[in-house]
């Protein structure tokens, strides 16, 4: 686990006066499961037979693309953590990550931020509503989902 992350720091460059930045490091085992199956549920459901790239899911996200002027993404969830832990942010069809909002980083974070509990506590539809903030972590409220946010965490908790 890296101790600082181009994204971390161009993130803290960034911040607002007055918010907080959050990047509190744990171990995979002290993360709730919840959050764990809503990420992969989310973000890269064939996670667990690929070896890295989708390549189906990146041959769609490239003809998709070709046809709208909305960027869609194929990257698996290897790619995003290679892509957040050793690149820099930049607006690409790819660009997802495990940033949940500005200033905080990870899942731990995110749980004691905006949910005011340690990640290993999450029900599972708090892990989903973590994970639904996704797409753009920024802009997209967990304390307070909108609902389009109850509406993505709902598909991701398949209901």
């Amino acid at each position: 686990m890296p101790p600082v992350t181009f994204t971390m720091i161009a993130s803290w460059w960034q911040l607002e006066e007055g918010k907080t930045f959050s990047a509190i490091p744990v171990l995979e085992r002290d993360i709730s499961a919840h959050i764990k199956l809503a990420a992969v549920a989310s973000e890269d459901q064939k996670f667990f037979e690929h070896y890295g790239f989708d390549f189906e899911a990146i041959r769609k996200a490239y003809r998709r693309n070709e046809k709208s002027r909305r960027l869609y993404g194929g990257s698996t969830i290897s790619q995003q953590v290679a892509k957040n832990v050793f690149l820099w942010q930049n607006r690409s069809f790819i660009r997802k990550g495990l940033e949940t909002g500005k200033g905080v980083f990870g899942a731990q974070s995110a749980a004691e931020v905006y949910l005011k509990k340690n990640s290993r506590q999450l029900t599972q539809s708090e892990a989903a509503l973590i994970i639904a903030s996704l797409p753009n972590p920024v802009n997209y409220r967990i304390n307070k989902p909108s609902p389009g946010m109850q509406q993505r965490r709902d598909f991701i908790l398949h209901k």
